[in-house]
């Protein structure tokens, strides 16, 4: 596991967008990729789910 901080958007399954943050990876010996992750405003805790490039966009955090 390894500690990240990456500012994602979620798509939602009625098709909306939600921010959030994944602050933890975690790799698998077959080829699993796991992120904890957070939904910003969102009551809710941090959660292991796997990290899916079709439901997160991975956003830019510096540089143009």
């Amino acid at each position: 596991m390894r500690r990240v901080y990456e500012p994602v958007e979620i798509r939602n399954r009625d098709g909306s967008w939600a921010l959030g943050r994944i602050n933890a990876r975690w790799y698998g010996g077959r080829g699993e990729d796991w992120c904890r992750l957070r939904i910003v405003g969102s009551d809710r805790p941090a959660r292991w789910v796997p990290f899916d490039p079709d439901v997160f966009v991975e956003l830019q955090i510096d540089g143009t």
